[in-house]
C-alpha cells in the first residue's frame, strides 16, 4: 500500500501498513522530520525512510552533513502561555474534561481571570460556587486547531455545484486565493470568482488549464543607520542599527 500526502501525515495519523516513507525537502524543523519519517515501521518490522534534498540551502547543507539530522536534539516547542487565543482553548477544554477550581485556573496564566469571564459572558462555562463548568452544547475539542490558534478558517467553495472543496486559515486566504488565481484539489484546477473574508468564503469555478498559482514571498532589508554601535557580549561582540525592511509578495505561475 502506498500514500501520497502532504505535512498533514505527520500529526500522529497511524497508517500501519507502511514499511518506508519519502520525505521530499527537509520540513524545517527535527521534529516534523521525525514524526514524519516514523509514519512507517510503526510496528516490530524494519523500515525505510528517505530525505529527497530539493535544491535550498538548508537541504543541501543537510544533503553533506547528515549529523544535522542525528547529532543534535529535537527542538524545543516554544508557545507563549499568557496568549489569550491559546488560554481561550485551554480552558474550554479542561472545563469540559473536569469542572475547574478557582485554584486551578491560576495555572493557566495572568489573564486567565479575563478570558473566563469573556468565556462565561459568551455562555461557553459558568461560575458557580468555587469552580467553573462548561455550559455550551458543543464539544469545545472539536473547535480547537492543532495548527493555529484562529479557528475562523475561509471555506473554499465551488459556486456551480456548491460543493465545498476545502478549507484555508484567515491569514492565508488573501495570498493564495486571491481573484483569479489557479486552486488546485484533487488534480482538478479551479479559478478563484470571489474571495469574501466578511463571511469567511471563497467561491471557485472548474477550469481547464495547465498551470496553477502560489504566492512567493520575500523581503529587502536597507541600511539606513550608518552609525553601527557595537558592544562587548559574551565571548565576542554585538552589532547594531537602524535597518527599513519591505515585505512583498509575487504570484507565480
Amino acid at each position: 500500500m502506498g500514500v501520497s500526502t502532504t505535512a498533514a501525515l505527520e500529526l500522529g495519523i497511524d497508517v500501519g501498513a507502511l514499511d518506508a516513507s519519502i520525505v521530499v525537502g527537509y520540513p524545517g524543523t527535527l521534529a516534523s522530520f521525525f514524526q514524519q519519517t516514523g509514519r512507517a515501521g510503526r510496528g516490530q518490522r524494519q523500515s525505510l525512510s528517505v530525505l529527497v534534498g530539493l535544491d535550498t540551502a538548508i537541504n543541501q547543507y543537510i544533503m553533506g552533513h547528515p549529523e544535522y539530522l542525528f547529532g543534535r536534539p529535537l527542538e524545543d516547542a516554544v508557545i507563549d502561555s499568557d496568549n489569550p487565543f491559546v488560554i481561550t482553548g485551554h480552558l474550554r477544554c479542561a472545563a469540559h474534561e473536569l469542572p475547574l477550581l478557582d485554584d486551578e485556573t491560576r495555572i493557566f496564566g495572568r489573564f486567565a481571570e479575563i478570558v473566563l469571564g469573556v468565556l462565561e459572558r459568551n455562555r461557553k462555562l459558568r461560575h458557580l460556587v468555587d469552580r467553573w463548568y462548561h455550559a455550551a452544547s458543543e464539544t469545545p475539542q472539536h473547535e480547537v486547531s492543532l495548527r493555529a490558534c484562529d479557528i475562523a478558517n475561509v471555506i473554499i467553495q465551488d459556486e456551480q455545484s456548491g460543493e465545498t472543496l476545502g478549507e484555508i486559515t484567515r491569514y492565508d486566504a488573501e495570498p493564495i486565493l486571491h481573484p483569479q488565481a489557479i486552486y488546485m484539489h484533487r488534480g482538478d484546477t479551479y479559478e478563484v470568482r470571489q474571495l469574501d473574508m466578511e463571511r469567511r468564503r471563497c467561491y471557485v469555478k472548474r477550469v481547464n488549464v495547465d498551470y496553477y498559482t502560489q504566492p512567493l514571498g520575500g523581503e529587502d532589508v536597507h541600511h539606513i543607520d550608518h552609525r553601527l554601535r557595537e558592544k562587548p557580549f559574551g565571548t565576542g561582540t554585538a552589532y547594531w542599527g537602524y535597518e527599513k525592511v519591505h515585505f512583498y509578495e509575487l504570484d507565480a505561475i
